[in-house]
């Protein structure tokens, strides 16, 4: 069995290079909206959407000034994607993609530290059912990593709040530019059901009401994975005895 989603929809995704292009990271976000839409409505809507409008409102965040949440030049934006997905995960027709090269304005001689990711979480605002929670990791900003309270080993709550009042407006406007008169497309979380799947027995998808960073510094492991081994010189074994 593939993937089932309840509803065809668009994928928005976005990323480029962190540690000085030694690691990749990538976001994705899903709109529904289509319901029962014929597909040439759809193709004109998925056809309207400026893919260059939201890559710029993704480098605002990339770029962005703001004490507590800056990227330096080491962490860099370079795409910005938009599918459109069939029920079964496969995309309905090619993807639209935009590609550039933005990099953080904050002078540093350290760079952001390997593995580590911000958690942004969405909330349906629901707590009954599936699809209520979902997430996205961002790159983490440079100023971060000295901003760790070494009693909780958390980031301190001024630096959260910092992200959060430029995630916020990203997720608005890139939801403006997703959503079209063709399309009222609604930024959603989508539990589909896997080959994996235990408790999801029919997908669901909700729409999302609000999101929130918390202090922790996660490491996400597809980040991880995808770091350079860096092995530079191999030691023999005597394995024979």
């Amino acid at each position: 069995m593939a993937v089932q989603y309840d509803q065809e929809h668009f994928l928005v995704t976005f990323g480029g290079n962190t540690v000085g292009g030694h690691e990749q990271w990538q976001c994705g976000l899903r709109f529904d909206g289509h319901g029962a839409l014929p597909d040439v409505v759809v193709e004109a809507g998925f056809n309207a959407v400026s893919v260059e409008d939201i890559y710029r409102e993704v480098a605002l965040l990339i770029q962005n000034g703001m004490s507590g949440a800056r990227y330096d030049q080491h962490t860099s934006l370079e795409f910005a994607k938009l599918a459109w997905i069939k029920t079964d995960g496969n995309y309905k027709m090619d993807a639209r993609e935009y590609r550039s090269h933005t990099v953080g304005q904050m002078t540093s001689t350290m760079t952001t530290p390997p593995q580590l990711a911000v958690a942004v979480s969405l909330w349906s605002g629901t707590k009954i059912g599936h699809a209520n929670r979902g997430r996205f990791f961002l790159p983490m900003p440079n100023e971060w990593a000295s901003a760790v309270d070494a009693t909780s080993g958390m980031v301190y709550q001024a630096g959260v709040l910092a992200l959060t009042g430029l995630v916020q407006p990203m997720l608005e406007s890139i939801k403006g530019e997703v959503a079209t008169v063709q399309v009222p497309a609604q930024l959603s979380i989508f539990s589909p059901k896997t080959p994996k799947s235990v408790a999801v027995l029919t997908p669901s998808h909700k729409h999302v009401t609000k999101m929130g960073i918390g202090r922790t510094i996660d490491t996400q492991r597809s980040r991880r994975r995808s770091l350079p081994e860096g092995i530079t010189v191999w030691t023999d074994l005597d394995l024979s005895g």
